[in-house]
This record gives C-alpha cells, sequence and structure tokens, in this order.
C-alpha cells in the first residue's frame, strides 16, 4: 500500500462506510494522518451517504441502562424492504466526562453539537467516531430555543425557533443566522399554520427543506409543513396530515423522506420507529434488535472529520 500514490489511496479509502473506515485509521500512523487530510474528508463527505435520500442516524439512549449512550443505526442500502435485518445498531462508547445529561442541536459533516439538559449552559461539538470533542464558549441564545442546522454543501445556516411575548400574547418567530454573511434574518411562518392551533410544534430539515412539524397534542392530528424554496413565504406547503386511523395518539417527530419508496420515518414517543405511507394511510413500526427502551434519534453522516481545539476522549 505504501508504493500507491497517495490520490490513489485516498480514491480507495474515502468509498468505505464509516465503521469500517474507523478500523482502517487505527492500522497504522500514515492511515491516521491521511484520513485527517482535507483532500481525504471531502472526498468521503461526497461519496457518503446523503442526508436526504438515504441516511444513517444517532441515538442518544434515555432509559436507565442506556442513558447518555450514543448509538449509530446504519442502514443494509443493499436490501430491499424495512425489516430489521436491514439495520445494524452499533454503540459507539463514545462519552464526555461529566456530561450525560444533553440534547442534540445538529450535525454537520460528521461534527456533531450537543447542549447540556437542565440548567447547564454547556455546548460540545464533538466527533464520536474520532471521540474528540471541544467545549463551545457560553452562548448568549436563550436556551428555550430551538436550533437546527441547514446545509447548503460546506456553509452553514442555524435556524432558530424562538417564542416572546408582545402585549400578553406570545409570538413565535423563526430567525435564520447565516454563517457566510453573518447577517440575521426572520424567515416567515406559513399563513394557514398561524391561523391553526398551536401545540407541540418543532423545526426540522426534510429532504434538504426547512420543515415545521406541528404535532399538536395527544389524539389530534400531526401536521408537517415544508418550506420548498428556501426564504419564500409563498412557498411553505402542507405535505402530511397524520389521522389515519391506525395512527395512534402521541408524539411523532419526523426524521427523513425515504425518497426510494415515498414512505416517512418518524420517531414515535421516543420508544419506538416507525414508517408512514402516505399513499395508503398506514403506519409500520420497525423492529430493530437493539434498540434503548426510550431513545432521541436524528439523522447523521459519519466521518473522521477532525476540528482544531478538539482533544481525545
Amino acid at each position: 500500500m505504501d508504493q500507491l500514490p497517495v490520490h490513489v489511496l485516498i480514491d480507495i479509502l474515502s468509498r468505505l462506510p464509516i465503521k469500517p473506515l474507523t478500523i482502517c485509521s487505527c492500522v497504522s500512523k500514515s492511515f491516521l494522518n491521511l484520513t485527517r487530510d482535507p483532500r481525504f474528508t471531502q472526498a468521503h463527505l461526497s461519496r457518503s451517504p446523503s442526508s436526504l435520500s438515504s441516511p444513517d442516524f444517532l441515538l442518544q439512549g434515555l432509559c436507565p441502562d442506556h442513558y447518555g449512550k450514543i448509538y449509530f443505526l446504519e442502514q443494509n442500502r443493499q436490501a430491499l424492504g424495512d425489516d430489521d435485518d436491514h439495520y445494524t445498531l452499533t454503540d459507539l462508547q463514545f462519552a464526555i466526562p461529566g456530561f450525560n445529561c444533553f440534547r442534540d442541536v445538529g450535525s454537520c459533516h460528521g461534527l456533531l453539537c450537543l447542549a447540556a439538559n437542565m440548567l447547564r449552559n454547556l455546548i460540545y461539538v464533538c466527533n464520536p467516531f474520532t471521540r474528540e470533542y471541544v467545549r463551545l464558549p457560553t452562548p448568549r441564545l436563550a436556551p428555550a430555543c430551538s436550533t437546527i442546522p441547514i446545509q447548503r454543501g460546506f456553509e452553514r445556516v442555524f435556524e432558530w425557533w424562538c417564542s416572546s411575548l408582545v402585549g400578553s400574547s406570545p409570538v413565535n418567530v423563526i430567525l435564520s443566522f447565516d454563517v457566510g454573511d453573518g447577517v440575521l434574518r426572520v424567515i416567515p411562518f406559513p399563513d394557514q399554520f398561524r391561523r391553526e392551533k398551536g401545540g407541540f410544534c418543532s423545526l426540522k430539515i426534510l429532504s434538504g427543506c426547512l420543515s415545521i412539524v406541528n404535532c399538536s397534542s395527544f389524539g389530534n392530528p400531526a401536521d408537517i409543513w415544508v418550506m420548498l424554496d428556501y426564504g419564500v413565504e409563498e412557498s411553505w406547503t402542507k405535505c402530511f396530515t397524520l389521522k389515519d386511523s391506525e395512527v395512534r395518539s402521541g408524539i411523532y417527530q419526523p426524521l427523513c423522506f425515504q425518497l426510494r419508496d415515498g414512505k416517512l420515518l418518524f420517531s414515535y414517543n421516543c420508544h419506538d420507529l416507525r414508517l408512514y405511507d402516505p399513499q395508503t394511510g398506514r403506519m409500520k413500526m420497525l423492529k430493530i434488535r437493539g434498540l434503548p427502551c426510550f431513545f432521541e434519534a436524528f439523522t447523521h453522516v459519519g466521518s473522521l472529520v477532525s476540528r482544531p481545539g478538539c482533544g481525545p476522549n
């Protein structure tokens, strides 16, 4: 292998999935240095499973035996169907000392942003595959805000769902901060959404589009709005309303569109994963071996990206 040109090695190794690639990086120091090369990083990310069409997932355990653990849920992209054999769950055995009560803020190119729950205002950026992490400066953003990142190539836009009071009435707004130009903007809500009753709402990225999920409350339908043309108010479209008799009451958090068959993958009550078929209105629970009894799930593209200032676990 030492006789091969660097660009050939990059071309070969960048085609590997993240788990065997992690093993290769431990073979020798030369392989480790190669996987840290920016040329390799860009090549591997360009060939990684798209977070739009066929994403992998990270799961954060919430039950006592799995609390604070991070799991990698990988799809078998050669298989057809949605059986449990088509998913592999792996305990990444990654932990930040003294930081096991957290929530996912966002994921981009293998880097994961985690914020502390409860009263501690702590934020870390980490890579669970390289086990590196760095603590960010204490933010001034209100901890009640919901934050999500939007990827545009290697550029980032952060979105916040914020609540404030105007007189005696609460007002919800979406704030957008573009890292590229440093400008903070307001993203308008869809008119019909503003007229409907509120409830449990959150921001999501579905198929690369900014989305609003109105889970309302137990027993009520869940609506999903998607902004098809980013920043254009008129492009808000209600894509789904879950109201079929097979859809039980509860909190449905959409994870991604399964573009190969048009189905929508949900986390249900932080307890299991379910596929919704909008053509038939049917909901199917996925039986995946080893799932924690309670968990938070979010899409993630695994990589060996490293950032200055990150230290190994």
